[in-house]
């Protein structure tokens, strides 16, 4: 299952992906995306345009003091929706007009009282409009891709510590 996925995945990267497939999916998009929020920062990780790979999203930093969908959601902590991007001045032109958008969603990933990242699910094909159930399922999935960076941070933070203390003890036993 789509949980179970999430619990194995070990590192950010699959984390996002996992929840871009399932996301863009569920709700019929043709763009989704997870950025990663850092203080004022903001920088890409995983996107998807029609299910495939968008390497330069990788490349994305944001300021968040610059408007965007991306930073109304990182600051409001709740989920901003946007019918007509082409006419908005909420969003970033650049990123809008390289993907096609026409609408979006975007709905902060938050842990522990936090907001650590966003994701974007965005049309391209024609503007509409986002139930409230279609926002609810993706705050759950928001939620636990929330818990899963969490997890996978920590597991990474471990795995360098282990190695850290491994190569301590080692220059140790030389001296």
């Amino acid at each position: 299952s789509f949980t179970d996925a999430l619990t194995r995945a070990d590192d950010p990267d699959t984390v996002a992906r996992l929840v871009v497939e399932r996301a863009t999916s569920l709700l019929q998009v043709e763009f989704g995306a997870v950025t990663l929020v850092e203080g004022m920062r903001a920088h890409g990780i995983v996107a998807a345009l029609r299910r495939e790979d968008v390497p330069w999203w990788r490349e994305l930093e944001l300021d968040l003091n610059e408007p965007s969908a991306i930073a109304t959601a990182a600051f409001e902590g709740a989920p901003f929706t946007v019918f007509d991007i082409e006419s908005s001045a909420a969003v970033n032109r650049e990123i809008a007009a390289t993907v096609g958008a026409k609408s979006g969603l975007w709905v902060p990933l938050v842990s522990e009282g936090e907001v650590i990242g966003v994701l974007a699910l965005v049309t391209t094909g024609e503007r509409r409009t986002f139930s409230a159930e279609e926002i609810g399922l993706a705050e759950g999935l928001a939620s636990e891709a929330a818990l899963a960076l969490e997890r996978a941070r920590s597991r990474s933070a471990l795995v360098e510590a282990l190695r850290r203390e491994r190569f301590i003890a080692r220059v140790s036993q030389r001296v």
